[in-house]
């Protein structure tokens, strides 16, 4: 699934990585793993907001919906 979120998005959805969730389509989706464009893996816990606020950063969430599947979620922040 792909989605696209404006800057004023960007930083409620960062706030919601701090917990290590995220509202996505009506449902409460489990963050597993980032994959940052440059191959880091970083946990959804410690994503900063600062990390988001640098523009074009794109980036693939894995996150699980409540059945524990999960799936590729990308994101383009657009600044």
């Amino acid at each position: 699934m792909h989605g696209f979120v404006e800057s004023e998005g960007s930083v409620v959805l960062a706030e919601k990585f701090k917990g290590n969730s995220i509202y996505f389509n009506n449902f409460v989706a489990l963050i597993l793993e980032v994959e940052i464009d440059n191959g880091i893996f970083m946990d959804g816990k410690i994503l900063r907001r600062d990390f988001f606020m640098s523009g074009g950063v794109k980036f693939m969430i894995t996150m699980a919906l409540s059945n524990n599947i999960p799936f590729d979620c990308k994101w383009e922040f657009i600044a």
